[in-house]
């Protein structure tokens, strides 16, 4: 008979194999899904653009200087997630560091989810609770970036799985990292928190007194140690988005600035109103980055309810309810959740957007409900069944998640290259989307940017609307002299002219950009219809790349 170290030693090496296996399946997932952006320079995720292309600052202090929008962008980064790249730059470039960041990221979150369904079911309860996370689009979609939402899944499970085991100091100190990375985070975790501790106070023995250490060590002393680290980082988040928040960009719009301006639409730059209804808010996980568009939705939602009928009926069901009471955790999340949810309705912005604070936490429920539900009907089949069953909806989760939330940008590379050999303190306007590219890539400084095109802060957002009507005046414009006068009073080097936005398909089609400015540019083009930048003639091109030009206004030419 074996002896009881050698079972310790046995189960020792079988848990450091599986969690082996669990870092290596979403990292491998990640490679196939990602292959394109870890192959090419130029392959992102969009939001790059917004909020990592200014830290290339961080190696090259002369970029970006005395710029509107990267001092905008630097306002709203976290100091977390900037300090992060800050230590990153000594040894590569921040692009490069957002896609290293996002393996580490999507591995800890599906390390995270396995481990948390581990510990209150199965090994095969939490490897299907892993694999059905990869059909989420959002537990990739969020994290692709290695932005301030990339954070989001790591860490809140890292907590949930801390708060499980009643390591209430340690979630303290999570809390305080979530308050340095993500403002929504902080909150879903902080009001979880609180609700969390009702029951270690109610349960607290008031007659027993413990001195020194030992009160720490037990869970109501433990929990109240805990609170130290949430409090700080509460005062961190008040005051990074209060006392040191820019005064340049103004206050935040209410619900009044935001009605009747369809900036704030379904036509403008982002689709706040109307608010969706609360029930649309339990499906919307089910919703993001679907590959295949109406089909996967329709796919999905038929998908999971068969998946619950079915192995409902022939399941072990009594490992359920054991493994859901365990994970009352859950209940304070979501309690949480709705709280916030309904708070960030009440003050549109002020808490960022409601969905935020729902469309995670429910993911998490997702995936751990429908684990447990797999691995329940799966705990009788042979094991070298379940690992074909395994392997097959890996297979399928990669394709699921293949090249999502990441687009190339290497069709522009020429522009890219010209630019750089530019001075670092060039401005250069042009189409805005042509621009985010141009300002990343090419890291020079832009006139105007469509990611950065936010209409949320007031005083912000009237100068870029102010600079958007400037610019489409004068790009849609005939009389050459306005056009060299709002180059010269902007301090513009460069103008890039995309040929295809003066194509009358293109500008009359819907969306040619977001409103209002699509009524205006559709307005100027009617009343206009020749347009001087199209005059080679008096706008001779020092570039061209397919159907780019770039005419020069630089006053050293």
């Amino acid at each position: 008979m074996a002896s009881p170290g050698v079972h310790l030693k046995t189960d020792s090496m079988h848990s450091d194999r599986a969690l082996l296996l669990v870092a290596i399946i979403p990292l491998a997932i990640y490679c196939l899904a990602h292959i394109g952006s870890l192959t090419s320079t130029y392959t992102i995720n969009d939001d790059v653009r917004q909020q990592i292309y200014w830290m290339q600052q961080y190696r090259d202090s002369s970029l970006f200087q005395d710029h509107l929008l990267s001092d905008y962008a630097k306002s709203y980064v976290p100091w977390g997630v900037q300090f992060l790249y800050w230590v990153a730059a000594s040894i590569m470039e921040p692009i490069l560091f957002s896609k290293v960041l996002t393996a580490i990221l999507f591995i800890a979150a599906s390390s995270l989810m396995y481990a948390i369904v581990h510990e209150v079911a199965d090994r095969r309860s939490g490897l299907m609770t892993l694999a059905i996370f990869f059909y989420f689009g959002n537990s990739l979609g969020s994290i692709s970036g290695g932005l301030s939402r990339g954070f989001v899944f790591p860490l809140l499970l890292a907590y949930l799985y801390l708060l499980l085991r009643k390591k209430y100091s340690e979630a303290g100190l999570v809390l305080l990292a979530q308050s340095l990375v993500n403002p929504y985070l902080f909150l879903i975790g902080f009001f979880t928190h609180i609700l969390a501790g009702f029951p270690t106070i109610k349960n607290r023995n008031p007659t027993v007194h413990y001195t020194g250490t030992a009160f720490f060590s037990r869970p109501y002393g433990n929990y109240v140690l805990s609170l130290i680290p949430a409090a700080i980082g509460l005062c961190l988040l008040i005051f990074r988005y209060t006392v040191a928040q820019s005064l340049e960009i103004g206050p935040v719009a209410s619900l009044a600035d935001m009605e009747g301006q369809p900036e704030f639409t379904a036509l403008g730059r982002y689709e706040i109103l109307p608010l969706r209804p609360l029930p649309y808010e339990f499906v919307r996980p089910f919703l993001k980055y679907p590959p295949f568009g109406f089909f996967s939705v329709l796919a999905t939602i038929i998908g999971v309810v068969l998946y619950c009928a079915l192995v409902i009926r022939g399941a072990n069901r009594s490992m359920i309810p054991a493994a859901l009471r365990r994970m009352n955790t859950l209940h304070y999340l979501l309690a949480a959740s709705l709280v916030l949810y309904m708070l960030a309705r009440i003050f549109l912005l002020q808490l960022f957007l409601p969905e935020r604070y729902l469309e995670y936490p429910l993911t998490i429920v997702y995936c751990i409900f429908l684990g447990l539900i797999g691995g329940a009907v799966l705990a009788r089949i042979p094991r070298i069944f379940f690992c074909l069953v395994l392997g097959v909806l890996l297979l399928c989760g990669a394709g699921r998640l293949h090249s999502i939330a990441i687009s190339d940008y290497q069709d522009q590379q020429s522009l890219y290259e010209f630019f750089e050999q530019s001075p670092t303190d060039t401005l250069i306007a042009g189409h805005p989307e042509v621009m985010d590219n141009v300002m990343t890539f090419a890291r020079r400084k832009v006139f105007l940017s469509y990611e950065l095109s936010h209409p949320w802060y007031l005083q912000y957002w009237s100068t870029i609307k102010q600079r958007t009507n400037d610019f489409f005046a004068a790009y849609y414009g005939d009389n050459p002299d306005k056009i060299i006068s709002f180059c010269r009073n902007n301090g513009i080097s460069y103008l890039v002219v995309r040929e295809s936005d003066f194509a009358e398909e293109s500008v009359y089609r819907q969306g040619v950009y977001f409103e209002p400015f699509n009524s205006l540019i559709q307005t100027l083009y009617q009343n206009h219809r020749s347009f001087a930048l199209l005059d080679t003639d008096i706008f001779k091109p020092v570039f061209r790349y397919g159907e780019y030009r770039i005419i020069s206004f630089r006053t050293d030419q």
